[in-house]
């Protein structure tokens, strides 16, 4: 489960993005959901948790507990595994 893969400080931080979503057909698009986003995969980011493992989870999270549709879930698992290595990425650049 993916609450055992996060810190609780973490996983709060994805649960309130969750939860307060205001479009889930295009997730993360309103400009206080992006940000509740972005702090969320920036907190994972510095967890330095198991993003593979996370990112497959997120998706059966979504669905199971937040009642999301499954393209929607799906397209937010790749966003986090994108974000994840952006972010990699440029902490290897600086």
């Amino acid at each position: 489960m993916i609450q055992e893969l996060l810190s609780e400080d973490v996983f709060e931080k994805l649960s309130q993005w969750a939860e307060l979503d205001r479009d889930k057909t295009y997730p993360a698009s309103h400009e206080c959901d992006k940000d509740r986003w972005h702090d969320f995969l920036i907190s994972a980011f510095e967890e330095q948790a198991d993003h593979n493992r996370i990112a497959e989870e997120l998706s059966d999270w979504l669905v199971k507990e937040k009642q999301w549709q499954q393209a929607q879930a799906d397209a937010m698992a790749v966003r986090y595994q994108q974000g994840i290595d952006l972010l990699q990425a440029y902490h290897k650049r600086s």
